[in-house]
């Protein structure tokens, strides 16, 4: 027997989910598990033809164009006849979900603009009662905070129109041209890390930037036709974050946020900018550990290579955190 059939049978004989119940149960214990910096993982691989292909660490699917149980490319690569295509930013809410029943749910969320920008996403956290900061991109629309829809006129037939903005929605950019840099305040969100040794010329300090925040509306075609609005017309309001750097045009980075209305500026900064760790993880990944290097063709094949770099990076994570000297010093 194969070894990507051993590892089916063990799937489907449920041998990874008591495998996960047990090690998570572990790590609870010995208070190893830091929901704060939990990781949605997301990457691509060359498929068997043509171009990369979305993959997941945790479950990955057929790209659209080969979404169907008889493509030759599935049948090589050992693609779960169940699995289908799915966004990716729908893959994340379905792994907050499995999270969820293992008992853990991460405190707050953080996210790039490929997952930020869709409507769904964030309203799918909202529901799941997560709160996030995710950045987003110049382009998504939005009212401004202060604003309230009208009545609409009833021409007295069939049902009561929704109440309606009286102006179009405006891009996130547009709001932040009009509010102006010089509403931006310098903000410190936290110290540079130690000047490496090989890298002497390396700036020491604060890492700092000039931001602002306003409250606004998300709006666009996904929210005004689903459920992320009430019955009064009433788009939910949110933060929105602008980083603009001094002598710039325009800002240069964007983000949305429900944290509460009394939030300080310099706490949405400090959220917002904790993405960088996920970068810096990736980069150990990728170069250090050989998260990159994946040349098969197998789904199995890749689920294992995926496992066995998060297992190296776990490794040496606890190394640094028990034997500061030992992880790459002599």
């Amino acid at each position: 027997m194969t070894c990507w059939r051993r590892l089916r049978d063990w799937n489907n004989a449920g041998v990874w989910q008591q495998l996960h119940e047990i090690l998570l149960g572990k790590l609870r214990v010995t208070g190893q598990l830091d929901m704060s910096r939990a990781v949605i993982d997301g990457s691509h691989v060359r498929a068997l033809k043509g171009g990369p292909k979305p993959v997941q660490a945790r479950s990955t699917a057929a790209s659209q164009a080969r979404n169907t149980t008889s493509s030759p490319t599935r049948a090589a690569s050992k693609v779960p006849d169940t699995e289908r295509y799915r966004p990716k930013w729908l893959m994340a809410l379905e792994m907050l979900d499995e999270l969820a029943e293992w008992g853990l749910r991460p405190p707050l969320l953080t996210a790039d603009a490929g997952y930020g920008q869709v409507a769904e996403f964030r309203q799918g956290l909202t529901e799941r009662g997560i709160g996030y900061i995710v950045a987003t991109t110049s382009s998504t629309t939005a009212q401004p905070g202060d604003a309230q829809p009208v009545e609409v006129p009833y021409a007295g037939v069939g049902k009561h129109p929704t109440p309606k903005y009286p102006h179009p929605a405006r891009s996130l950019k547009d709001l932040a041209l009009a509010h102006g840099a010089d509403a931006t305040t310098l903000v410190r969100w936290r110290a540079r890390l130690p000047t490496p040794e090989h890298n002497p010329d390396r700036p020491a300090g604060e890492l700092s930037g000039h931001f602002f925040a306003l409250r606004v509306r998300p709006a666009g075609r996904m929210i005004q036709r689903g459920p992320h609005r009430g019955d009064d017309g009433v788009l939910p309001e949110c933060w929105l974050l602008v980083q603009w750097p001094p002598g710039q045009d325009e800002p240069s980075d964007y983000w949305l946020s429900d944290l509460p209305t009394d939030t300080p500026l310099a706490e949405l900064v400090r959220l917002a900018k904790s993405r960088w760790r996920i970068e810096h993880d990736y980069r150990e990944l990728k170069t250090a550990l050989g998260l990159d290097h994946f040349e098969g063709r197998s789904w199995i094949g890749w689920h294992r290579h995926v496992t066995l770099t998060a297992a190296a990076q776990l490794f040496l994570t606890q190394l640094r955190l028990t034997r500061p000297k030992a992880v790459g010093r002599t």
